[in-house]
């Protein structure tokens, strides 16, 4: 189990300790005691400078476990998590978090979105939404927050991030505006950030 100081930062971040560290131990066994040091660590905006930082962290802390594994991997990424958050808060980490890399789900609440560039009132009262996703989360219905109103963004999603075996699905559902937290019509990508939960049922195209 994390350490309280621990938790309580990854709470802040919108992260699930108790289920985030679940994942690590069945992943990593007793090396994801390495994830509650790097939270502490870097427990402040001050401790987050350039990668080096890390890097000079992971080389004095744990000489003998190769930068070439996962294990490493998945440590640098939550360093970076944690400088996300400290650059931007939680919309920022949701919004730049890399899933592949082993980032645990940010769960975003409405008080953590900018209102002054939220475009969501320009959709429509029920709008139609993809996403790339992994079989299993269609298959355990327990879907993540982003979406996109752009089914051929969402099909790049599916091949890119999920490139391995099984690949990645498009799923498409509909929603009702009031539940949706965020829209930019400027994004690129398209992207709708929903409420959490209220996707219950989504068909796979």
């Amino acid at each position: 189990m994390f350490e309280k100081e621990v938790r309580e930062k990854l709470e802040c971040m919108r992260i699930d300790s108790e289920r985030y560290y679940t994942d690590l131990l069945n992943k990593f066994g007793e090396q994801a005691t390495v994830f509650n040091e790097i939270v502490k660590h870097f427990n402040t905006s001050k401790k987050v400078g350039d990668h080096s930082e890390f890097n000079n962290f992971w080389q004095s802390k744990y000489p003998n476990i190769s930068t070439d594994t996962e294990l490493f991997n998945f440590s640098y990424e939550l360093y970076n998590n944690l400088k996300r958050f400290y650059e931007g808060g939680v919309f920022e980490l949701f919004k730049r978090k890399q899933a592949e890399w082993g980032a645990p789900e940010i769960t975003i609440l409405e008080s953590d979105v900018p209102q002054h560039s939220n475009d969501k009132d320009a959709l429509n009262d029920i709008q139609t939404i993809y996403r790339g996703l992994d079989p299993l989360e269609h298959e355990g219905k327990d879907y993540y927050q982003s979406w996109t109103t752009c089914k051929d963004k969402a099909t790049e999603f599916a091949k890119t991030t999920y490139s391995h075996k099984p690949s990645g699905i498009v799923v498409k559902s509909s929603i009702k505006r009031k539940d949706i937290l965020y829209y930019d019509k400027n994004d690129t990508e398209k992207e709708v950030i929903v409420k959490k939960g209220v996707i219950k049922c989504a068909i796979k195209i």
